[in-house]
């Protein structure tokens, strides 16, 4: 069995999270302290309002540092977990009628999409890859499960 694991690169921790957060709060609240007891008090809603911004993309960070994807290559399967947080899909194919491709972005400028499945049920994968790493996953997706209709280890005992 092989098993392909797709995670997006994301260094930041939760810890580290909310300690950039302390220093940019506090930081932020300083100067907007200073600014309101010059009786600029107009300073004080925007940085609430900044910092409730910073708050929530940080978060949105973390949380998508939580989705991957998992592909599973058996003898006679492949299966595709995707985590998304909270929720996880699974989804299987029968090995030998799965196929993978990469699809060109139907707009210039835009990624490229890295497919698999089979009978028209398709799920995209690596959607945090760059394009370089798409098309070398592609590559070693076609070779662990194999052409459509063969499979390497189907291939290899009729030899």
């Amino acid at each position: 069995m092989r098993i392909f694991e797709y995670r997006p690169n994301c260094s930041l921790s939760p810890y580290a999270a909310a300690v950039f957060f302390a220093v940019v709060s506090s930081t932020s609240l300083l100067v907007a302290g200073y600014f309101v007891s010059l009786g600029l008090w107009p300073v004080l809603p925007f940085a609430g309002l900044e910092l409730a911004l910073l708050g929530s993309v940080l978060l949105h960070s973390l949380r998508r540092g939580r989705w991957h994807e998992v592909v599973s290559v058996s003898p006679n399967k492949v299966e595709v977990d995707i985590f998304t947080g909270r929720a996880r899909q699974k989804v299987g194919f029968p090995r030998a009628w799965t196929r993978v491709e990469l699809r060109a972005a139907r707009f210039g400028g835009h990624p490229s999409h890295l497919l698999i499945g089979s009978q028209g049920r398709y799920v995209e994968i690596g959607r945090h890859l760059t394009e370089h790493e798409r098309r070398e996953q592609e590559k070693q997706l076609r070779q662990a499960i194999g052409a459509m209709g063969e499979s390497p280890e189907f291939h290899r005992a009729g030899e």
